[in-house]
């Protein structure tokens, strides 16, 4: 009776506020997140100007980017449709579907890779970047070590440039494009001598 009652402690007001404050700043987010998670994968395709476009080569761009419509978890897809893109003299779109590759896989140098390689013609420091981030993937991958070093070069970093290319070995198959480098950082860093 009155006595059990008396026995058992009652919640100040208070506490029950704070706990349901908590559950519902829990829910909401865990519902950012969650959104936030489903929209990466849920990236715009692009398009693509179809103009002087030959027929097979649309043809192809439409099954590839079709790929990519029904596989957008799949950074394969989106790498596939960035080649082709790329091959196709569609610059934008293609670095649109690499930077969403990368998204879904980041820890293929691949993507930065090629990201790189259109950067590289509109935009050096943010080529430098992303073969940064491709050799920082890749310390062992040659052709990014001496890309990097020489787009760095591009931008006057002799120093980076020659760092970059003191471990290669004067033996092997990257050791002419090694030399050039070494020999224009020596060059900018006046000394012919080197």
């Amino acid at each position: 009776g009155p006595a059990s009652q008396r026995s058992r402690p009652v919640l100040p007001a208070r506490w029950c506020s704070a706990v349901l404050a908590g559950v519902l700043l829990g829910i909401a987010v865990l519902a950012a997140v969650t959104g936030r998670n489903g929209s990466a994968s849920r990236a715009e395709v692009p398009q693509f100007d179809q103009r002087g476009m030959d027929r097979v080569v649309l043809e192809l761009l439409s099954d590839v980017r079709g790929r990519v419509e029904r596989q957008q978890a799949d950074a394969e897809s989106w790498g596939q449709y960035g080649m082709c893109l790329l091959q196709h003299d569609r610059p934008r779109e293609a670095l649109l579907c690499f930077r969403q590759a990368r998204q879904l896989d980041p820890q293929n140098p691949r993507w930065p890779w090629f990201s790189a390689m259109i950067l590289e013609q509109t935009d050096l420091a943010a080529a430098v970047a992303e073969l940064q981030l491709a050799f920082d993937l890749a310390p062992d991958a040659v052709h990014v070590r001496l890309k990097l070093a020489a787009t760095k070069l591009a931008l006057g970093d002799w120093a980076t440039t020659e760092q970059l290319l003191r471990p290669l070995a004067k033996d092997s198959a990257a050791a002419a494009a090694s030399l050039l480098e070494q020999a224009r950082a020596a060059r900018l860093r006046n000394a012919p001598g080197d």
